[in-house]
């Protein structure tokens, strides 16, 4: 009885970790994906930004 009591409670501590290392995935990609989501804006303002001085010099002054 004590020895199952015992696997018991390590299996729930082992669980109870599993989530943890779930949940700290989960935020880290959350946290990456957002990252690369503004890092493409970035891009993309970059490059509308050198389309419109390709288009007309007086960009450079922007």
């Amino acid at each position: 009885m004590r020895i199952n009591q015992r696997l018991e409670s390590s299996a729930l501590k082992r669980n109870r970790i599993y989530a943890s290392i779930f949940n700290f995935k989960k935020h880290v990609v959350k946290q990456v994906e957002s990252i690369y989501e503004f890092r493409v804006t970035g891009l993309d303002l970059v490059l509308l930004v050198l389309m419109s001085r390709k288009a007309n010099p007086v960009g450079y002054i922007l």
